[in-house]
């Protein structure tokens, strides 16, 4: 008896696991765009033009990771 117990927990932390990598996994572009719009939020605070101009230019691709489509 116990060991079904045992068995029945770790299938659940297993699948809390996958589930909580999932919502992490579907967080990312949120994440890279909060921290590009704070790159730019600075660059417009300090003024500084080639900063600014290098975050607007910059491809899509760049951050992109390799092997993941949009």
């Amino acid at each position: 008896m116990k060991a079904s117990r045992i068995v029945a927990f770790l299938a659940i932390l297993v699948c809390a696991g996958i589930g909580a990598w999932s919502f992490w996994e579907q967080g990312e572009p949120r994440r890279h765009s909060l921290e590009v719009l704070s790159q730019l939020n600075n660059a417009l605070a300090s003024g500084n033009s080639s900063q600014i101009l290098a975050l607007l230019l910059r491809k899509p691709t760049d951050s992109a990771t390799p092997g993941k489509t949009r």
